[in-house]
């Protein structure tokens, strides 16, 4: 089976994390909404203030994902950073039941 990049996603949001700690990356994507925390470029082509902590961007009118929408769009931010809170709460409540086993 071969995945296109134009076939809809099965999924309205995810989270990945990469890390753990203070300084661990994450990403939530809702729509086409992705907040990344802790970013990285490792391409070095878009250099990262120390304002980009939080990098928001909207993946349908920025794919290549170089401008930081946080500070302008600081509901979105808050909706995703909820999220971010909420899949880690879940993760975290999986592990405790699998260490009572």
């Amino acid at each position: 089976m071969v995945a296109s990049a134009d076939a809809p996603t099965p999924h309205e949001s995810f989270y990945w994390r990469l890390g753990s700690g203070a300084n661990a990356q994450w990403v939530v994507r809702h729509g086409d909404w992705n907040l990344l925390g802790n970013p990285r470029d490792t391409s070095n082509t878009a250099p990262l203030a120390a304002a980009d902590k939080l990098f928001l961007v909207n993946l349908a009118e920025d794919p290549a994902e170089m401008r930081n929408l946080a500070a302008a769009n600081r509901a979105v931010v808050a909706r995703l950073q909820e999220m971010q809170h909420d899949f880690e709460q879940g993760i975290q409540s999986q592990i405790d039941q699998r260490r009572e086993r």
